[in-house]
């Protein structure tokens, strides 16, 4: 990156400095010079002077073809007496703090700023680039009708007299005549007797609202309590008390992360130590499926199927038979294994209904 401020010296336009664009974040074409090269202060010494950006353009070392005159480049003699153009339609805005005695040619400045043809020339292809001839840059009509009103330049705009304003005023209902307040030419405005007819209207303050304050419940041990579980001789729990009971050995049991022995969950919920390891067991079995526990398996197998389906579990074992009727719900062993016991009713009673009817 160049240099900045210690070395930035006093900038005079027609000054040559070598300059790398590809460094300086500007906008790139295929047409940017890709390297250091010397470019030429174009901007006028005002603009040098006080302005922080100047105007520069590339000069390139190339002969200048007759046959392909183009009036944007500008030929002349460099310093080592090749030939060199400066290329007009290429002018750019940089920062002026990359313009440094280090980066400065002397040499080449030498060749360019004291040419007095040369800047003239110069000066005519910016000229003809930004279209900046007098003679084909068209006035607006509002430009032309501004010049003929106001010939003569910096002549001062003339002054528009305000008329006096009376205004009308009631404060809280009560009038205000017009001796009272007056608005003049100078924006004053006057008032003698306005402070006796106003009426001093009291503040209301706005009382901000009270902030109920929830009282917190106190947990309870009973909040945590089992509701406990009470059945009869032979009779199934619920869908419901099964769920509770599952949920309760999920969060309490010592094996799942709770504090809870079997012993201390049959305890709590009032049922069987076996119960609970049966819960337990089944509970490690929907986990394994991905099942969530508590659940029952909705089974389809009709019961036109039943009597097949037991022949072929005493035939094939479980695993064949969970395989083959995967497709009526049945997703682990433990389904196959319940819905054995409840085929082998259905069987049974099935069974009986016949002989009664022989009989």
């Amino acid at each position: 990156m160049y240099e900045t401020n210690e070395n930035q010296f006093e900038v005079r336009r027609g000054m040559v400095f070598f300059i790398d664009l590809s460094k300086m974040g500007q906008i790139k074409s295929q047409h940017t010079p890709t390297k250091s090269r010397p470019y030429v202060v174009l901007s006028n010494d005002k603009c040098n002077e006080n302005s922080a950006m100047v105007h520069v353009a590339p000069i390139y070392t190339r002969d200048y073809d007759e046959s392909e005159r183009r009036w944007y480049n500008v030929p002349f003699k460099g310093a080592d007496g090749r030939n060199c153009i400066i290329d007009v339609a290429a002018i750019t805005l940089i920062p002026k703090t990359f313009l440094t005695s280090t980066n400065y040619s002397a040499s080449i400045t030498g060749k360019v700023r004291y040419n007095a043809d040369l800047m003239h020339s110069v000066n005519s292809a910016i000229i003809r680039q930004f279209e900046v001839d007098s003679s084909s840059v068209p006035v607006r009509d509002e430009t032309l009708d501004l010049i003929s009103r106001f010939p003569v330049f910096n002549q001062p705009v003339p002054q528009i007299q305000i008329p006096n304003i009376t205004l009308n005023i009631s404060v809280n209902g009560v009038p205000v005549s017009d001796q009272n307040v007056s608005i003049t030419t100078d924006t004053d405005i006057v008032s003698d007797k306005i402070a006796e007819n106003t009426q001093t209207v009291p503040e209301v303050k706005e009382s901000a609202p009270k902030k109920k304050i929830a009282k917190a419940t106190p947990v309870t041990e009973d909040a945590t309590k089992f509701e406990k579980i009470t059945l009869k001789p032979l009779q199934s729990m619920t869908d419901d008390q099964k769920k509770r009971l599952h949920d309760f050995i999920l969060e309490n049991y010592e094996k799942f992360g709770g504090n809870m022995s079997v012993a201390k969950l049959a305890k709590e919920t009032g049922v069987s130590e076996p119960t609970i390891r049966k819960n337990i067991t089944e509970i490690d079995a929907h986990a394994l499926s991905g099942k969530k526990p508590g659940r029952k398996s909705k089974f389809t197998l009709p019961p036109s199927m039943y009597k097949e389906f037991v022949e072929y579990h005493k035939a094939n074992g479980i695993q064949k038979t969970l395989e083959k009727y995967r497709k009526f719900g049945f997703k682990v062993p433990n389904d196959v294994y319940h819905k054995m016991s409840s085929m082998k009713r259905y069987i049974a009673r099935h069974e009986a209904k016949k002989e009664k009817i022989v009989k």
